[in-house]
């Protein structure tokens, strides 16, 4: 039988007892009250109608007047307690004992427990934070560690630009400022003057057009150097704003975690306390009425009935302590501000729908038509990014000029060892950074001699 159900069981004698004795004033009241304990006795099925507990938590308490009733009736008379009322006494008392104060104090302490499991709670969003920081930390120095990579990348491509620019600039700086120091043409006739200075000139003109491939040459290579490393860069820049993107990404939903998990945790915490204190306060109240019925039990198992007169002076106002029922409410763990502000600020550029990469120009070259990015016939096949000089001439291949029919085999996939060497060849007579219309002024003051001569005659075939 449950701890209330026994209690109220005996209770429920009392009642029955307290009605019939309701008009007694005599010593017959001793008799009859007799007689109805050991019929209660015998009647174990007798139940007291509308008791019920008032809620898990509170012991229903509202007959215990009962028990002071059943007291004072026993002061009227001058004999002990019989056997039988003994008994019932007894059984009260085990009861409360047993089975009513055990309750009274479990209760108390699944509160207390529980409330300690919502504080702990509380603090395993805090560890769980400490634990995300760490996996944050590390993507950041990840993001970081790109971001320094491609920032060198770019320091040294800024480099290559400026030698690229620089090669440049000495290949015209000696095409503008070169000149023939064989002086004018002596009189055109077989003398000894003209062959000095048709020697001299062809040793100039021998000399300005190696020197003139050899600049040509390292302006082609800076340029080469100075693209390479640009795609490299540009390769290193889409990892660094993955990267950042994968960090702040990681950031914002670590922080939205632990905002949800604070929110969640520290609402049930303070409804969970808010009921505990509630039950403290009943729970006290229903201790205070057991401490008197534990004295007025007392006094009935002392046999002395001489004390049931002065039941209500010796239990009422008796000091009771209610200390053990009180609810220490747990600290909760801070929150954890200094952490949030040193995992640093989600980067405003991304977000968890937005790609990291700009796919415009994928997009934009996509509406482009087939003929217009023919790599063939627009030369990209074989120049990459450079300019391509359409129509130019390709050194000494002898009527050979830069196109489409000589990009056609340059270009093909299926292109042999050898013509590896051809096409390199020939990507450096129609590839470069001028423009179309610079090239051929180049290739024009090549071609009538300007370029070495200036404003003389050039004798082409002397």
């Amino acid at each position: 039988m449950s701890s209330p159900m026994c209690f109220l069981r005996c209770l429920a004698i009392l009642v029955a007892l307290s009605s019939a004795l309701e008009d007694c004033a005599d010593a017959s009241c001793a008799l009859k009250a007799q007689q109805l304990l050991q019929k209660g006795r015998t009647q174990r099925s007798l139940k007291v109608k509308s008791v019920k507990e008032r809620d898990t938590q509170h012991i229903d308490l509202d007959n215990y007047k009962v028990l002071q009733s059943f007291v004072d009736l026993v002061a009227l008379q001058t004999d002990p307690l019989t056997q039988a009322q003994m008994a019932i006494v007894a059984e009260l008392n085990r009861t409360f004992y047993e089975e009513t104060l055990p309750t009274l104090s479990e209760r108390h302490q699944n509160d207390q427990k529980l409330l300690q499991e919502h504080a702990d709670a509380v603090a395993i969003c805090n560890s769980n934070l400490e634990q995300s920081a760490l996996q944050v930390n590390w993507m950041k120095d990840e993001s970081d560690r790109a971001a320094s990579t491609e920032a060198e990348c770019t320091s040294v491509e800024g480099r290559l630009r400026d030698a690229e620019m620089q090669a440049l600039s000495i290949m015209s700086d000696f095409l503008a400022t070169t000149e023939s120091s064989c002086g004018d043409m002596p009189e055109a006739k077989p003398t000894p003057e003209m062959e000095t200075w048709i020697m001299c000139s062809l040793s100039f003109a021998m000399s300005f057009n190696s020197t003139y491939y050899s600049y040509k040459a390292a302006a082609m290579a800076a340029e080469s150097a100075a693209e390479a490393m640009s795609t490299n860069c540009s390769m290193l820049d889409s990892t660094a704003a993955e990267k950042l993107c994968s960090w702040s990404n990681e950031l914002g939903m670590v922080k939205g975690n632990y905002e949800h998990c604070r929110s969640e945790t520290v609402t049930l915490f303070e409804e969970t306390k808010a009921t505990a204190m509630d039950n403290m306060e009943g729970r006290k109240s229903d201790y205070s009425a057991l401490v008197k019925i534990q004295c007025y039990l007392q006094v009935l198992l002392s046999g002395d009935t001489s004390n049931a007169g002065n039941v209500h002076t010796l239990c009422d106002n008796a000091a009771i302590n209610t200390h053990e029922f009180d609810i220490m409410v747990p600290d909760l763990a801070p929150y954890s501000t200094w952490i949030l502000e040193s995992l640093g600020t989600p980067a405003a550029i991304c977000s968890e729908d937005e790609s990291a990469y700009d796919e415009s120009a994928y997009e934009e070259s996509a509406s482009v038509s087939d003929e217009e990015t023919d790599p063939v016939k627009d030369g990209s096949c074989l120049c990459g990014d450079k300019n391509f000089y359409e129509g130019a001439s390709i050194g000494d291949w002898a009527g050979r000029t830069c196109g489409e029919s000589e990009n056609s085999w340059a270009c093909s996939p299926d292109i042999t060892t050898e013509q590896i060497a051809g096409r390199d060849y020939m990507a450096g007579f129609c590839c470069g950074t001028m423009s179309q219309d610079e090239k051929q002024k180049l290739d024009l003051s090549v071609k009538d001699g300007s370029c070495l001569c200036g404003d003389q005659s050039f004798y082409e075939g002397e």
